[in-house]
């Protein structure tokens, strides 16, 4: 509501605190906003350590966005030791709970053999699965 000015005047401020309590009692949906709001310096620091922390709290209970932004520190080495292996392991989780980018990049994960072993099979396979789920870079290679 707070972050975008929804029915409020936006303010990152009330966003964040509100947030945080959300957070501490275990809501998955603002651990994942907290990590995005410190991954991406919303009316606070950037932190890619605390953004990190907070993913992996929320997509270690099954939120998939969060799975997606984990995999993606790992893949980058933002708040954490880059890691394809990790990278992959949480993108696939992400994937197999329906996220089309997830399935995007665990399809090019397989194709270039990144935190896996190359397969073009399975690459074929999730870089369909995600063109028909929209993803169009995917339909396009």
């Amino acid at each position: 509501m707070y972050s975008h000015g929804e029915g409020v005047a936006q303010s990152h401020n009330q966003a964040f605190d509100w947030y945080q309590k959300a957070a501490k009692q275990g809501q998955v949906d603002a651990q994942n906003n907290l990590g995005v709001m410190y991954e991406n310096g919303s009316g606070i620091a950037k932190d890619y350590a605390k953004a990190f922390t907070w993913y992996q709290k929320s997509a270690s209970q099954g939120l998939s966005e969060a799975q997606y932004n984990l995999a993606w520190m790992f893949e980058n080495g933002y708040g954490v030791k880059q890691d394809y292996k990790q990278a992959f392991n949480w993108y696939l989780k992400a994937a197999k709970q329906g996220d089309a980018m997830a399935a995007y990049v665990i399809g090019t994960m397989y194709n270039y053999g990144r935190g896996v072993q190359q397969d073009k099979a399975q690459a074929n396979m999730w870089l369909n699965k995600a063109c028909g789920n929209g993803v169009e870079m995917s339909c396009n290679r």
